[in-house]
């Protein structure tokens, strides 16, 4: 398929040349990125970005259909991935192709991936292979270029302005099913829940070194989790059975390990929460098809925020090797991006944990947001929430 894609490009020969391996190029462009950025080479990476965006969109531009990579149906997060380019192309702000996945693709979650699907079929000759990268860019109609992050706050935030309904509207199978488990787990769903995601290495093993600095622990949040209580929220807690269980605590769903752990009540409690409490987890991105209010902590990497006119962010601190906390709009203005390891030390600095107290004042400041109407008036960015270091 890779050679009918790459054939005859007159606008970029050398690159479709070196592109006999797709997957490998996205690769070195994502890495040499990484490294200029935490050169603090800004300008250097805009403009490879912009090559890297040009290059890929005169390849959709010639192709009839996007064959999308497996990557997309293996993580819940990269489904908002494919959300946002179907939104994209509906909105104009990307060339409109058919999307086709290759059968026999085993998804993460056969529901979700069965809303989302384009048509399962071989993609033809002059598919385009359309892969999903860390700092992938994207030229738009208006000639901007973005990056992913920015394409999912984008594109939901014109969809929900708009007036549009949830972007992912859940069938009545799935509902009635979710209910049902959930109800015999014991949850009430008449009262309000908030969700809650702490990423860990389990969920991804053979990428656990590469993304470790967007982890978090459970335990830290457990001073937060009793505040949502007292305040009369329940808590679920999200995930899979490769995580820490949390101590037994009234008014607390340890949903991994409950009965109605399911694909469909994975959906269900996503769509349906007061609002989410969440790490920069693909789970936790989930909330936003649906414009649920989310409060982001321990957030990395910082400068690639997913944001929505009903979010909130608690990022990871920031210290320099010489001992110094670096305040986060510099980071997010001159070292964007970087959240693998070997990035961060080339960079000079290292993250650091929110505190448990941190997490309090960040729940407390999201109750008071939810309960004051949890929309910004007017954003165009990621807010934070304010916490003294």
């Amino acid at each position: 398929m890779l050679d009918h894609v790459f054939d005859g490009s007159k606008e970029f020969p050398l690159l479709n040349v070196i592109a006999g391996d797709f997957v490998g190029l996205t690769w070195v462009l994502r890495e040499l990125c990484a490294y200029l950025n935490a050169l603090g080479q800004n300008g250097m990476t805009t403009k490879l970005l912009e090559i890297w965006a040009d290059w890929e969109n005169a390849l959709r531009d010639r192709a009839d259909t996007l064959a999308l990579a497996q990557t997309f149906y293996e993580d819940i997060g990269h489904s908002v991935i494919l959300q946002s380019l179907r939104l994209a192309q509906k909105q104009g702000m990307l060339i409109d192709r058919k999307m086709t996945v290759s059968p026999g693709i085993k998804p993460h979650n056969d529901g979700l991936c069965r809303m989302l699907a384009p048509e399962y079929s071989s993609p033809s000759p002059g598919s385009h292979f359309e892969q999903i990268s860390g700092y992938k860019p994207y030229r738009l109609s208006d000639g901007r270029v973005i990056g992913v992050a920015e394409l999912i706050s984008e594109t939901l935030d014109r969809h929900f302005k708009a007036g549009g309904g949830p972007a992912l509207p859940l069938d009545e199978r799935i509902r009635t099913t979710a209910e049902s488990v959930l109800r015999d787990a014991g949850l009430r769903l008449q009262e309000p829940f908030v969700t809650l995601h702490v990423r860990e290495a389990g969920f991804a093993p053979s990428s656990a070194r590469a993304t470790q600095t967007r982890n978090a622990d459970i335990l830290a949040y457990v001073r937060a989790i009793r505040l949502l209580v007292k305040s009369g929220y329940r808590v679920v807690r999200m995930g899979d059975r490769t995580m820490r269980q949390l101590p037994e605590m009234s008014g607390v769903l340890d949903y991994p390990f409950s009965i109605a752990k399911s694909e469909e009540a994975d959906l269900y409690l996503v769509s349906k929460c007061a609002f989410h409490v969440g790490t920069s987890s693909g789970l936790s991105l989930m909330p936003l098809l649906f414009d649920r209010p989310v409060l982001f902590t321990n957030w990395m990497p910082i400068g690639d925020e997913v944001w929505s006119r009903r979010t909130l962010f608690l990022t990871k601190k920031i210290r320099a090797l010489s001992g110094q906390f670096m305040p986060v709009d510099d980071v997010r203005a001159h070292f964007p991006s970087l959240y693998r390891p070997e990035h961060m030390v080339a960079a000079g600095f290292y993250p650091i944990d929110n505190t448990p107290e941190e997490l309090v004042g960040a729940v407390s400041q999201m109750i008071a947001f939810v309960n004051g109407g949890g929309i910004h008036q007017c954003c165009s960015g990621p807010v934070d929430v304010s916490v003294s270091n």
